[in-house]
């Protein structure tokens, strides 16, 4: 009895030893394959078109995936910047004040014309009546000539004179009272300017001429008392006493 106990025992441990063999070598080859796994990157099979599909595996940081930097030729991802913190921010630049102007300079004023002797002498007037009813008023220091057989009134200053003369009796009319004295006065003289006007309330014409080395302004008044006035002066002269001629001609008043 124990020989055979002793033969049957000895059959079974090749077996044993047998199996013990196969396990540890399959263990083996499964440690080995985990490890040669963990060292050699998978290689995704390609398509039929000869294409690597894309991992579908997450972005990393700049942009990349773990797939892009495993292919070849792939671009290495550009580092992030990292944004500036609240502290590092660029300053913000204040705008520069803008250039105050420069002050304008103070205007002169413009200085007064000189007032000549004869418009300086209009503050102190005279006055006369002509022809029984024509108030005329002409500066201090004037010279008059009051009749001509009572047709005219001469006024005058040495240079100049503003006369005050009797109409033509059959004018009618401011224009055709001018007109007439002009023809009488200034025969072929050479005219200026002419036109109409009023005169306190009464219709005028004036005409201005130059005839001989002289300026002439002729004005025929359509007044109550009609008349006519001759300004004169030589030519040179006649624009220092048109402000004179002009209050003279203004102030005259009319009565009946």
């Amino acid at each position: 009895m124990q020989l055979g106990k002793s033969a049957g025992g000895d059959k079974q441990n090749p077996i044993v030893a047998v199996v013990a063999i196969v396990i540890i070598l399959a263990a083996g080859f499964m440690v080995y394959r985990n490890i040669a796994a963990n060292r050699s990157p998978t290689v995704m099979p390609a398509d039929s078109r000869g294409s690597v599909p894309v991992s579908s595996g997450p972005i990393m940081p700049g942009g990349s995936s773990p797939d892009a930097q495993s292919q070849p030729g792939a671009a290495p991802a550009a580092p992030a910047t990292p944004s500036p913190s609240a502290s590092q921010a660029a300053p913000v630049s204040q705008p520069a004040p803008a250039p105050q102007a420069a002050p304008a300079p103070k205007a002169n004023p413009a200085p007064a014309p000189q007032r000549t002797a004869q418009v300086a002498k209009e503050i102190q007037m005279k006055t006369i009546k002509v022809f029984g009813s024509v108030t005329v008023s002409y500066p201090d220091g004037w010279k008059i000539s009051a009749s001509r057989g009572n047709t005219s009134a001469l006024f005058t200053n040495g240079a100049a004179s503003f006369e005050v003369l009797a109409p033509d009796a059959k004018a009618n009319s401011a224009k055709a009272i001018a007109l007439a004295a002009l023809k009488s006065i200034a025969p072929g003289a050479s005219v200026k300017s002419q036109g109409a006007g009023n005169l306190n309330g009464s219709d005028i014409y004036w005409v201005g001429l130059t005839r001989g080395g002289q300026k002439m302004r002729i004005v025929g008044v359509d007044a109550a008392t009609r008349v006519v006035l001759v300004m004169r002066a030589p030519s040179g002269k006649f624009a220092s006493h048109a402000d004179v001629f002009n209050k003279m001609q203004n102030a005259l008043s009319f009565g009946r």
